[in-house]
Formats: structure tokens, C-alpha cells, sequence
């Protein structure tokens, strides 16, 4: 018998404010890839863990995914959701990844979310 880790994968992301940022995410079993062809994949980011939601939930179907057959799919996250409060004090959340399947949902990889101002140059 072969027994999968269950466990969502924890990834952190940093990402600089105001900017848009491709995020490609690729679930897999624990070792091998899974197969996202007919499934929607979700991301969804929040102020903490069952808090304020930041980047409201995106999901990605049928047709939507970069390379399925190897669980590979993108969310675009947009300058406007990356856009903090105050430009000067990053912020962190959570976010998560969850798949959808024959009519069952599950995290596959969660992790915190770093949006903060970009370091620049000096003139």
C-alpha cells in the first residue's frame, strides 16, 4: 500500500505592490503531478487565515489551465489587488490553492503572501 501525504504544500510567495505578477502553481500528489484537465483550481488570498479577503477567489476551469495533463495553472494577480494601504508598510496574508473535483475540494498548497514596496534604486 502507498500512503500519500495529505498535507497541503507550503509555499511562500513575495510579490512587490502595485505591480501585476503571473503566479504559476503545479499540484502534484506529494511527488507526481496530478492531472487538473477537467478540474477548477482556485487561489484565494486573506488577511489571515479565515479573515478580510484580499485577493478575492480566482478560478481557473476547464481550458484555463497552462498545462494541465502535468497540473500546471496560472492566476494573474493584478496591480489593483497588490495595492496596499500604505505604500511604505508591507503586508502580509495568506493565501491558498484549493482544487475541485468530482464534486470534493482540497488545499493543495498554502502559504503566506508578502506584498511589499519595491526597494527601488538610488538617482
Amino acid at each position: 500500500m502507498t500512503l500519500l501525504d495529505a498535507s497541503p504544500v507550503k509555499i511562500d510567495l513575495r510579490v512587490p505592490d502595485g505591480t501585476d505578477v503571473d503566479v504559476e502553481f503545479q499540484l502534484t500528489d506529494g511527488t507526481d503531478p496530478i492531472n487538473i484537465t477537467s478540474d477548477d483550481v482556485m487561489f484565494t488570498a486573506k488577511s489571515v487565515p479565515q479573515g478580510v479577503v484580499k485577493v478575492a477567489t480566482k478560478t481557473n476551469g476547464v481550458g484555463d489551465h497552462s498545462s494541465p495533463a502535468i497540473g500546471k495553472t496560472v492566476f494573474a494577480l493584478t496591480r489593483t489587488e497588490l495595492a496596499l494601504a500604505d505604500e511604505e508598510v508591507p503586508e502580509t496574508w495568506a493565501y491558498e490553492v484549493r482544487r475541485s473535483s468530482g464534486g470534493k475540494e482540497r488545499v493543495y498548497i498554502s502559504g503566506v503572501l508578502r506584498v511589499g514596496p519595491m526597494v527601488g534604486t538610488d538617482a
